[in-house]
């Protein structure tokens, strides 16, 4: 998709008044568009982000690429989150191309209390709302 048809998403409508959104970026992907999408949905960029880090080398034309980013913007008047423990990083083996492993999604779930919404989830989650074009049914819970 196009950084305008993300802007064009109805997130800001289905998200509630206050509310953490964590958005997985490519490194190719961390400066600039973030920023629009996050202020078209209005959100705002929180200036932290997770790191995760993928055991075998991936591709890249400098440096090999071996992680992505999930960045945290919010709305609303939100605690800081409830877990203080969560550390910035997870190392994991690479798995599916752009599967992201259940860890994280149970790092999401201490971080701070639901309703959950995944956008272009892969498979129905127990407890989310899950969206995309690969989950049977298109929306489940």
């Amino acid at each position: 998709m196009t950084v305008e048809a993300l802007c064009q998403l109805p997130v800001r409508a289905l998200a509630a008044p206050d509310a953490y959104l964590h958005m997985w970026v490519t490194s190719a992907f961390l400066v600039g568009p973030p920023e629009r999408i996050f202020a078209a949905w209005d959100f705002r960029y929180s200036g932290s982000s997770f790191v995760l880090v993928k055991r075998r080398l991936g591709l890249g034309n400098y440096w090999r690429i071996g992680h992505e980013f999930l960045l945290t913007a919010i709305r609303g008047n939100l605690p800081r989150f409830r877990d203080h423990s969560l550390r910035s990083w997870l190392e994991v083996e690479r798995t599916g191309r752009s599967v992201k492993p259940e860890a994280v999604r149970t790092l999401i779930e201490r971080a701070g209390r639901g309703p959950y919404l995944e956008l272009f989830g892969r498979r129905p989650v127990a407890n989310w709302t899950v969206w995309g074009n690969e989950v049977p049914g298109d929306r489940q819970s």
